[in-house]
């Protein structure tokens, strides 16, 4: 074997580490900003949840006024979407618990 062949074939083993280190290294990365992207995603459900608790409250007497109010959300789209929103909020919470099953609310579990 030449010298060449040797130096080549370390080249190749060490491109193989170092772009494994990088993948790693940007894995933790990401896992480290995740508690960063939880909070914005807190922050977003809650700039969702308080227009549709105050959309709760609405009260409304009449009930001709009710059933035109309540036509024109479903023909809009408003309360389906509403009703996907929290089946997906519910499934997303269920895929996570799933996911995190052996982490507790301030660690991450390695297992996970």
């Amino acid at each position: 074997m030449d010298p060449l062949t040797i130096t080549a074939s370390a080249i190749g083993i060490t491109q193989f580490a170092i772009s494994s280190i990088i993948q790693l290294h940007d894995f933790i990365n990401d896992l480290a900003e995740a508690k960063e992207v939880a909070r914005d995603i807190a922050s977003n459900l809650e700039g969702v949840q308080r227009p549709l608790a105050a959309l709760e409250e609405l009260t409304i007497s009449d009930p001709m006024t009710y059933a035109t109010v309540k036509a024109d959300l479903e023909k809009t789209g408003v309360i389906e979407a509403v009703n996907n929103c929290g089946q997906a909020c519910a499934n997303f919470t269920d895929n996570l618990k799933w996911w995190m099953k052996h982490s507790s609310g301030t660690k991450i579990s390695l297992r996970d």
